[in-house]
């Protein structure tokens, strides 16, 4: 990995290239969170209705692992997009990012190549840089540190390996899983609009939202004498 600490324009324009194939990569994993974590909240969100189709059924307990499913699901996806180097690996990471962001060193290439140009266009870049900064150095070593160090945990000690001393245990609410989630599709969005590719998961949000409330409403219905 390149050292971003000093600005090489050809060096970091071959990183640029590389990173905008890179994010394909961060794309699935970031679809894998999207497609379990917004059907995941619509059944939390109509659970009284779920309770009322179930109860006193043998369904809920397949209902209960689903949900149980697309949770787990949703902590995998999360934690690869957060995890660490991989040895001898380049895995899936948001410190790749943060590291070509950090040193400024892209933002002086962008300068660098337009001049007094586009002025208006570099300061929406600073302002996505300082975003995708300072998010993640929230989670890293910041106020919301507690819900990255958890995730970790899950996925280290439940999800990928199992531990014979450890048991699945987590402090963090719905509410803050849902901030996590949020800011990591936004960070993946604005480094995909830094490289200089158009991309919206907001509008893959939506879809997998609709498709959720299409599900809900069917059972709905179905639940109806």
């Amino acid at each position: 990995m390149n050292d971003f600490s000093s600005y090489d324009k050809n060096s970091m324009d071959e990183t640029i290239k590389e990173y905008r194939v890179f994010l394909d990569s961060f794309r699935l994993q970031a679809t894998n969170a999207i497609n379990s974590w917004e059907t995941y909240k619509k059944l939390q969100l109509e659970k009284n209705l779920f309770n009322e189709i179930f109860s006193r059924k043998r369904a809920i307990n397949t209902f209960n692992i689903i949900q149980f499913s697309l949770i787990q699901s949703t902590w995998i996806a999360l934690s690869k997009l957060w995890d660490s180097k991989t040895r001898d690996k380049n895995n899936v990471r948001f410190s790749m990012i943060y590291t070509i962001l950090k040193p400024n060193s892209f933002y002086l290439r962008f300068c660098d190549k337009y001049g007094n140009d586009y002025e208006d266009i570099k300061i929406d870049l600073q302002n996505k840089i300082s975003f995708f900064v300072n998010t993640y150095d929230k989670y890293i070593n910041g106020h919301k540190q507690h819900i990255y160090i958890e995730l970790k945990n899950i996925r280290n000690n439940y999800l990928s390996h199992a531990n014979l001393n450890e048991t699945l245990k987590y402090s963090h609410t719905m509410d803050e899983l849902d901030e996590f989630y949020t800011d990591s599709i936004r960070m993946l969005e604005i480094a995909y609009s830094i490289f200089g590719v158009v991309i919206s998961l907001s509008d893959v949000c939506d879809i997998r939202q609709k498709d959720a409330e299409s599900f809900v409403n069917i059972l709905r219905r179905l639940s109806k004498p």
